[in-house]
């Protein structure tokens, strides 16, 4: 008996499967005309099923070759480089799709906006495999392989991603890199394309080096301070250690004891951004007043700037051949041999930052991708993959950014915050402190998501400084010399004539600012507004964030609007069934209808908590439109 149930499982297991015979049918057709197209796409779309994406994938390029005008076609391919996890390139493909077929199409549109968002969760889940954890799925639909006559548009049905082996095997593993030494890699890589690409690499690094050293020179007991730390730090791991401790446990409390910590960092590039306008004023005061210590260089200083503003050259050549001329003037003409290194790395750093300026953003995007590219074949050469080396991980992470970013996109905002869902209970964690100060101090009846909106609302609006402060801060920005001739004027009583062609120079800038200040059609733009008129980038950041802002409460009050909105629909149908209920009772008498008007009249009383939204809503409402609601209502 167990030799025949043996033989019998046997059989089975050798006996075709309906799916099997059917791809049998096809395949013998295809043999016999291989440009048979209703047999190649059904074939195709039913490797597909079977989750053997490869195979589909064939199918699929074949069928665009003999029909690339079928929709259905380039939906099936780009299923099929979704279900091997190869979104970039069904990314490219249900665009191409879109430009040889119909750009209108749902269908190739819908798969598109999936494989984007593939593609970024990919991205931020690249490595989970190597922490245990599950890659996202994509939720794609699939339906049945046609086995009539007509093809249909075919994609996969409810396959999850990580249930599709991979199409790629992974190398044999060698031997791992430390983070440094691939970030030393990368880095070296970027600098030597650019070297080869573009003069000004080289001769700013160049200048660096040369300010670096004649500033080491003046400041020599700095140095040897800094390199005592830095080699305490190098060659004692306790103080290494006992600093990352100390650094780790400073940010873990103020994590824990901040009531407002989105407050304090949105405050930290404000303060950052100040600094190098005090240190700006502070050098230029320092420079000036050196000069005027001598009439002679003064007048040259003048005569100097007098000429370059009038030929109207690049302020950083200016001020490269300012110290230029102070350098030779008092070291050379002068013989104050000592102070060399004073001017020296004033213009070095100018001159450097002149033409490292001169760089373009394409060749350092061109010069990274090329870098990643080849960083990548060095590791391949090596037989590494992301299981020896986690932060291999990085390098295709980085470079699939780039060229994804880099293609022409139609990202829709669905998009994005599909791809960035997981924020939302990592910002409620962050912020549970002062998510639970604000509920105590305002409304206690809202969720999370609603305090949350409410005070970052409340932070972004507290963020721009007042209009004094913003005014100081324009001046700062704009008239930084006519800052230092007052300032040496009025703290020192020196008439600093030298600066006088480049005050000469921010008068416009004083009439924008007085014209900013008095003008009613600025009185709707906040202080932000106007510190980052001079930077279009730093404005249009900034409207983005209070548009985001707007988005966000926007959402809480089409919440609130709908739960009012419900809640209005059961109390009203309550109020119809008591009034059609009063109605019969009238009619034919109140005894036959008793329990009804009980059971009714008790509902009606267990449902008053659902006035409470109504009465938020409309006081939202009123607040908004009306101003603040009375103290008689």
């Amino acid at each position: 008996m167990i030799t025949l149930a043996c033989e019998c499982t046997q059989a089975l297991s050798i006996m075709p499967t309906a799916d099997e015979e059917v791809i049998a049918g096809w395949t013998t057709q295809l043999e016999a005309d291989p440009s048979n197209v209703q047999a190649r796409s059904a074939r195709g779309a039913l490797y597909l099923e079977r989750k053997e994406a490869v195979l589909a994938e064939q199918d699929a390029r074949e069928w665009v070759r003999l029909q690339p005008k079928e929709i259905s076609a380039w939906a099936l391919l780009g299923d099929a480089l979704v279900a091997q996890r190869r979104f970039d390139e069904a990314v490219k493909t249900f665009k191409q799709g879109l430009v040889h077929v119909d750009s209108n199409n749902e269908a190739l549109q819908e798969g598109l906006n999936m494989a984007r968002v593939a593609v970024l969760n990919s991205l931020d889940s690249f490595d989970s495999d190597d922490e245990g954890l599950s890659s996202p799925e994509i939720p794609v639909t699939v339906s049945q392989a046609p086995r009539s006559s007509t093809p249909r548009l075919l994609s996969p049905r409810n396959v999850p991603v990580d249930s599709i082996s991979p199409s790629p095997s992974r190398p044999e593993s060698g031997i791992p890199l430390t983070l440094v030494q691939l970030v030393s890699e990368l880095v070296w890589f970027i600098l030597v394309d650019l070297h080869h690409s573009s003069p000004h690499l080289s001769n700013g690094c160049f200048l660096i080096t040369l300010g670096v050293f004649a500033w080491c020179m003046q400041h020599a007991v700095v140095l040897a301070v800094v390199v005592a730390c830095l080699s305490s730090l190098v060659l004692l791991p306790p103080w290494r250690v006992w600093l990352r401790h100390t650094v780790s446990r400073l940010v873990e409390r103020w994590l824990t004891r901040s009531s407002d910590k989105l407050y304090h960092v949105a405050l930290v590039p404000c303060l950052l951004s100040v600094v190098p306008m005090v240190l700006r004023v502070l050098g230029l005061c320092n420079l000036f007043w050196f000069v005027h210590q001598d009439i002679v260089l003064a007048v040259l200083v003048f005569s100097y700037l007098v000429c370059v503003v009038a030929s109207a050259q690049h302020p950083k050549l200016v001020k490269v051949g300012l110290h230029l001329i102070i350098f030779l003037y008092w070291v050379v003409y002068r013989q104050h041999t000592r102070d060399a290194f004073r001017f020296i790395p004033p213009a070095s750093f100018e001159l450097a930052s002149w033409m490292l300026g001169a760089i373009s953003p394409l060749q350092v995007h061109q010069a990274t991708k090329r870098a990643v590219a080849t960083l990548l074949s060095r590791a391949s050469s090596r037989h590494m993959n992301g299981s020896d080396f986690p932060y291999l991980s990085l390098s295709p992470r980085l470079i699939r950014w780039l060229e994804f970013w880099t293609q022409p996109s139609t990202f829709t905002v669905d998009d994005v915050v599909a791809g960035f869902q997981s924020l939302h209970a990592s910002a409620l964690h962050l912020f549970a402190r002062e998510i639970h100060a604000f509920r105590a101090a305002h409304d206690a009846s809202q969720d999370d998501y609603a305090i949350m909106v409410a005070y970052i609302a409340t932070t972004v609006r507290a963020l721009p400084p007042s209009r004094t402060v913003a005014c100081v801060v324009m001046v700062l920005q704009r008239c930084v010399h006519l800052v230092v001739f007052a300032w040496l004027l009025v703290g020192r009583g020196d008439v600093c004539f030298a600066i006088l062609p480049l005050v000469a120079l921010e008068v416009d800038a004083v009439r924008a600012i007085v014209h900013v200040l008095t003008e009613p059609t600025y009185e709707g733009c906040d202080t932000l507004d106007l510190l980052c008129m001079q930077s279009p980038p730093l404005l249009t950041i900034w409207s983005n964030v209070k548009a985001g802002v707007y988005c966000l409460e926007a959402s809480v009050a089409a919440t609130k609007v709908a739960v009012a909105a419900t809640a209005a629909a059961r109390l009203g149908a309550q109020f119809g069934r008591l009034a059609s209920t009063v109605v019969a009772a009238r009619r034919e008498g109140v005894t036959p209808h008793m329990d009804n008007l009980v059971d009714l009249a008790t509902t009606l009383y267990e449902s008053r908590h659902l006035l409470q939204p109504i009465r938020n809503v409309w006081t939202d409402l009123s607040v908004r439109w009306w101003g603040p609601p009375s103290a008689t209502t």
